[in-house]
């Protein structure tokens, strides 16, 4: 059961790694997001400046949790390498994990609504299949990490 709980926060962390609007760049299908924004639904100045400002704020609130879901990480780590695994810690962390990944989702949720805003009514018809396209490429990227 736990080996599962942990397989889904991994899945979940990878997936939120590759949220189109939001990731930083790791990988070689990555480029510039915003400028992939801009490109793709031919975002004004203002839109631009909006956009960016909506990102960064989403990154300053976010990074107490990022720096919390590393001492997670790590205390789940110093569990794992123990003699003996201490049950109720581990759901303990795990718990709080969890919930680290809910607020991340719903605060991603909130600023991806700011952003589709933003959006003119041509633009809001292509940004759902933007988010699809660069969804399928995630879903194939972590498909082939099984190969």
């Amino acid at each position: 059961m736990n080996k599962n709980i942990i397989g889904a926060i991994a899945f979940v962390l990878f997936f939120l790694a590759g949220q189109s609007v939001f990731a930083h760049d790791l990988s070689p299908m990555c480029g510039d997001r915003i400028q992939h924004m801009v490109d793709t639904l031919k975002l004004d100045g203002a839109q631009q400046t909006k956009i960016k400002a909506i990102k960064e704020q989403l990154k300053n609130d976010q990074m107490p949790n990022w720096k919390k879901m590393g001492d997670l990480r790590d205390q789940m780590n110093q569990l794992i390498q123990s003699d003996s695994m201490d049950q109720s810690k581990l759901d303990g962390l795990v718990t709080e994990q969890a919930q680290l990944i809910g607020a991340t989702i719903k605060a991603k949720a909130i600023a991806e609504n700011q952003i589709f805003g933003v959006l003119n009514a041509q633009q809001k018809i292509q940004y759902p299949q933007m988010i699809k396209q660069k969804e399928e490429k995630i879903k194939e990227m972590f498909e082939k990490c099984g190969e």
